[in-house]
């Protein structure tokens, strides 16, 4: 045998080997660490000690049938490098020894099976601990509020006089007010929402009768008792409702019905009824309650969501009564923030008249126009007024504020059609804006703003002193004309002028002389009515006083030289025309 052919066999008994010892690591347990085996592809350090070859081949055999398949594998390994000569035995020794590694790497390749721990079963008692352990938080809060309340109320009168000397030992009688008005709320809050629930309760259980839902008494009164959790209350009974109606009906139309009714419901009484009911009960705007459900909900859980509205109560009531929480009240009451009167100005300001005519208009549904020019137009002018003088707006402010103020006049100072095109007229710089607006309505009524030739006593004269009194003095005509009195705007210089032609003194029947600063006019008012007297000695002089509002160190003038009658205002010079004064047809003619 030649040196090849010893070299081939050398290298088919170190593949047999390998072979035993891959049938012997997987005859071991999967658990136990496999033995290093020498690599595939490095059969010249086997093959070069064929000796301890042979002694590896013989120690790992694992047994009787290992062995002799072996055995076998090698014989036919050795007959056929023998028979098939060098190039054949080589080949068939490499083929040998690359299927032996690929088993070797299959065998060393297999992955664990993985192993899942499942915990055992709960036992009952075990059950039971865990749902308890999960309801123990909100049982354990309501616990300690009912307790809390059930002291609270056995030592209410005790309560009530520690309250009163914390807080108002000073003054008694403030304090008393302060306590009796929250109670009062309260006490109106609770008897509305117990009222708005009962309601949502019949309303429910009715409507699941008519759809015909099983058990519609028993899902009505816990819609009702629900309700008082607000929010979640009514759905959490709405849920459980659809689910029986789900689970007993063949189709969804049952449960869809009752969702709906649910819905419908609760839209109603919470968006249209329960804002209005509740706001003039408590005095809370809707986003005050709605920030307070989120903050006490935030802070105690279930029982802070109940109580969320009445405590937001009690504190509206202490910003009411006690000065430095005064900013409670402004940020969560119902009172507007800004009267109606800074409300237009500021808007006049922002130079947005249409916010303004949108809350006159508002404000026209209750009451006369001659109200609102008392309570929201004369005001404002006299804001105006003082900004003007103090010189605290700029130019482009004076605009705007002019602007507003002319528009809003003449929209609600005027009958307008809304078939007619009405052109919007620019007011001049320098001019007053009581001028302005006069001669705008003589291009509409003429130069005289009405007949020469009226009916004896039918006319009355409107005049300002000053620039600001010009204005309120056309606004005085705006008002008088809108009851159909035909009433004129004049100054006092065109008392020096010719008289119109064909009239005769005796068509006016009474002068309204209109002051916005009485006591600084006071010398200026007596004058004139005093001058106007002597030219007009059978007319009646009255004397239109509009002091300002939030002049608080301003007097009041008592009596004008020359006049016959003080009024204070709009709406008592509108009186007092109207007793005196005839109705014209003429003025409702030309105004249309």
């Amino acid at each position: 045998m030649d040196q090849l052919t010893l070299g081939k066999l050398n290298a088919l008994t170190g593949q047999a080997d390998r072979v035993m010892d891959g049938l012997s690591d997987y005859s071991k347990p999967v658990s136990s660490a496999p033995e290093s085996v020498a690599p595939a592809d490095t059969p010249t350090k086997v093959a070069s000690n064929p000796k301890h070859s042979g002694n590896r081949a013989a120690n790992s055999t694992a047994g009787g049938s290992a062995n002799t398949a072996a055995s076998a594998v090698a014989s036919s390994a050795v007959s056929t490098g023998l028979n098939t000569g060098p190039n054949t035995g080589l080949n068939t020794g490499t083929n040998a020894g690359t299927n032996a590694g690929e088993t070797t790497t299959a065998t060393k390749s297999i992955v664990p099976i993985p192993v899942e721990v499942r915990p055992p079963p709960l036992k009952p008692f075990q059950l039971i601990e865990k749902i308890f352990n999960s309801i123990w938080g909100p049982i354990e809060t309501t616990g300690i509020v009912f307790v809390v309340l059930i002291f609270v109320l056995l030592e209410h009168e005790a309560l009530r006089d520690r309250f009163i000397r914390l807080i108002g030992k000073h003054d008694l009688r403030e304090t008393t007010i302060a306590v009796n008005d929250a109670g009062e709320r309260l006490s109106r809050f609770f008897l509305s929402q117990f009222g708005v629930n009962i309601a949502v309760g019949l309303l429910i259980w009715l409507g699941l009768s008519v759809i015909g839902l099983s058990q519609a008494l028993l899902w009505g009164a816990m819609a009702a008792i629900l309700r008082f959790i607000p929010y979640v209350g009514v759905w959490i009974a709405a849920v459980c409702a659809t689910l029986l109606a789900a689970a007993i009906a063949p189709g969804w139309s049952l449960a869809l019905m009752t969702i709906s009714l649910f819905f419908v419901v609760e839209l109603v009484i919470s968006q249209l009824i329960e804002p209005h009911l509740y706001g003039h009960t408590t005095g809370l705007s809707p986003l005050s309650v709605v920030i307070a459900a989120i903050f006490w909900s935030w802070l105690w859980g279930p029982v802070g969501l109940m109580l969320s509205t009445p405590l937001t109560l009690c504190m509206v009531v202490a910003g009411r009564y006690i000065s430095s929480l005064n900013f409670l009240e402004v940020l969560l009451g119902e009172i507007p923030a800004l009267t109606m009167p800074e409300n237009f100005y500021q808007r006049a300001l922002a130079g947005d008249a249409q916010e303004i005519i949108a809350n006159a208009r508002r404000f026209l549904k209750r009451k006369s126009f001659s109200a609102y020019c008392d309570t929201v137009l004369g005001p404002a002018l006299h804001l105006a007024k003082m900004d003007f003088t103090d010189r605290a707006i700029t130019k482009v402010e004076q605009v705007k504020v002019s602007n507003a103020i002319v528009s809003v006049i003449q929209e609600l100072g005027e009958n307008r059609k809304w078939w007619k095109h009405y052109s919007r007229n620019s007011l001049l710089e320098g001019i007053s804006l009581g001028l302005q607006l006069r001669s705008q309505r003589e291009r509409m009524i003429g130069q005289w703003q009405g007949p020469i030739n009226a009916p004896a006593g039918s006319i009355l004269l409107s005049i300002g002193l000053s620039n600001t009194d010009v204005l309120a003095a056309e606004i005085l005509v705006r008002v008088l004309r809108a009851q159909h009195i035909d009433a004129r705007h004049f100054s006092i210089e065109e008392f020096e002028l010719p008289p119109p032609p064909d009239s005769t003194p005796d068509i006016i029947s009474m002068v309204c002389f209109v002051s916005t600063d009485p006591i600084k006019g006071h010398q200026h008012l007596e004058s004139a009515a005093t001058k106007l007297r002597s030219q007009l000695p059978h007319v009646k002089i009255v004397a239109v006083l509009l002091a300002n509002p939030f002049d608080e160190t301003e007097g009041v003038l008592e009596q004008v030289a020359g006049a016959d009658q003080i009024v204070r205002s709009y709406q008592e010079t509108l009186q007092t025309c109207l007793e005196v004064m005839p109705v014209s047809s003429t003025v409702s003619e030309l105004d249309a």
